[in-house]
């Protein structure tokens, strides 16, 4: 029995991983639904490579059980599970890390097409999947910056601060006050960037601040 559900595992996670090469190589969305339940098939070739190590991990381990069954010798098949799990979990870490730095990727092209709005939503999908990397937030909001939201560039800065306080993430800030003429805050972050050690500053930065 335990060889046969392996075997049906196996088969399932290769189908799975067919599906996924097909749309990536003939940029389709084939889907399969499963009592209708729709199951990813979106993986990049990173994904589908450790997915197909998965089902060969499955083949492997019934044929240990296989193995064990004719020569009534015992076989470390508590291994079996586990191998599956932390491949399982692989697939999904891999996917989702390649996932948000594609939408990130994808907000850089943008950035450099100059469509804004087109890279904040890039950037916003990426944050969504990952909302510990400051520089998402960092790149947001200098892309409302530009579009004068300055209340959304303003709490976009914040978050980069408050996630990695540094030179860079004060003197960004500090310009947005200086944009918007508040002289006072703008100055503050500025020698608190200096005091930081960023160098990419010049005198002219401070000439509002005497």
């Amino acid at each position: 029995m335990r060889f046969l559900i392996l075997l049906l595992f196996a088969g399932i996670t290769g189908l799975l991983t067919l599906i996924n090469l097909f749309n990536l190589i003939f940029d389709t969305s084939f889907a399969l639904r499963i009592s209708g339940a729709t199951i990813p098939t979106d993986l990049d070739f990173g994904g589908c490579i450790m997915l197909l190590g998965v089902a060969l991990t499955a083949v492997f381990y019934a044929f240990l059980i296989e193995t064990e069954m004719k020569t009534g010798k015992k076989v470390m098949l508590w291994l079996a599970p586990i191998a599956v799990l932390a491949g399982i979990i692989t697939v999904i870490e891999v996917n989702d890390a390649n996932k948000y730095n594609e939408h990130f990727h994808l907000g850089e092209q943008k950035r450099l097409a100059d469509d804004y709005e087109g890279a904040i939503a890039s950037y916003t999908k990426a944050i969504k999947m990952d909302s510990t990397e400051a520089y998402y937030f960092s790149r947001r909001g200098y892309m409302q910056e530009l579009l004068k939201n300055f209340d959304a560039a303003k709490e976009d800065y914040n978050k980069v601060i408050e996630m990695k306080s540094n030179g860079h993430s004060y003197y960004q800030r500090g310009e947005l006050y200086m944009l918007i003429g508040d002289k006072e805050n703008g100055c503050i972050d500025f020698h608190k960037a200096q005091d930081m050690g960023f160098k990419y500053m010049s005198t002219s930065d401070f000439d509002e601040c005497e």
